[in-house]
């Protein structure tokens, strides 16, 4: 007997938010997901201590499974 492929169910969205840490809570806690992937400008700690760093704050206090994704210089 052949097993059944699960469904799967792909949403994106595109955020506008003053603070993009918080736009992004915002939304996930509207409706979470399975899984959350942010991707991330990799500035080091020099730019992350200057500019501070959405993927970090978010996964300090996202409470689902999150994925964080280098983007291409």
């Amino acid at each position: 007997q052949a097993e059944a492929t699960p469904q799967l169910r792909l949403t994106s969205r595109v955020l506008s938010a003053p603070l993009a840490p918080a736009g992004i809570l915002a939304a996930v806690a509207e409706s979470p997901p399975d899984l959350l992937f942010v991707g991330t400008h990799g500035n080091g700690p020099v730019g992350r201590a200057v500019f501070g760093s959405v993927a970090h704050e978010v996964v300090r206090r996202v409470t689902c499974s999150m994925v964080v994704v280098p983007l291409p210089s």
